[in-house]
């Protein structure tokens, strides 16, 4: 098998094992897919081992690394332009500011996330993950109609997709959003 092709199934290895709490292996993954391809020539499956690398910094509250893998990532992406890698890793950045309580930071990079997603990006919402992103940074700076509007707008857009992820995703922000009387009865049901 190609270099390429190996760190791209690492990087894809990553990314489930991030979903599924495994974020040391994640990490291992994902780390194996960059030092791959930083031996060959494919910047695109290296854009993907950055993000996946820099997705496990974020939540691992490791920031200088994800700062660093994102910068990287963010100038391999531009000079495509690859616009799907670029939402990827303002959702990321997002994600990292999310966790170190900069709010309006983090709404600014999800919003970009978004924007990006929306011209140029997947059509589930879920595959770049800024939309539940931003509806949780919503909330946290007290934007609580623009908290609202994203929630129907990811409704509208995971409705057709039968997905435990994609109900979750809703079920949770709906329970971000809903008045303080209605969370006992809505983040189990998330």
């Amino acid at each position: 098998m190609s270099r390429p092709l190996v760190a791209f199934l690492l990087t894809l290895r990553s990314d489930i094992r991030y979903r599924t709490g495994r974020l040391d292996a994640a990490r291992r993954d994902a780390e194996q897919a960059v030092e791959l391809c930083a031996r060959g020539p494919d910047a695109h499956v290296l854009t993907a081992a950055l993000f996946q690398a820099a997705k496990v910094d974020a939540v691992q509250g490791r920031s200088a690394d994800c700062v660093a893998r994102l910068d990287r990532a963010t100038e391999i992406a531009a000079a495509g332009p690859d616009l799907t890698a670029l939402a990827h890793l303002a959702a990321t950045h997002g994600l990292l500011r999310l966790g170190q309580g900069a709010w309006d930071d983090a709404v600014r990079h999800l919003e970009r996330a978004e924007a990006l997603q929306a011209d140029h990006g997947p059509a589930d919402p879920l595959v770049v993950g800024s939309s539940p992103r931003l509806i949780e940074a919503y909330v946290a700076c007290g934007r609580h109609d623009d908290a609202r509007r994203e929630l129907g707008r990811l409704a509208t857009a995971v409705r057709s997709d039968p997905s435990p992820a994609a109900r979750a995703a809703v079920l949770r922000a709906e329970a971000l959003t809903a008045a303080d009387a209605d969370l006992d009865r809505r983040f189990p049901a998330a």
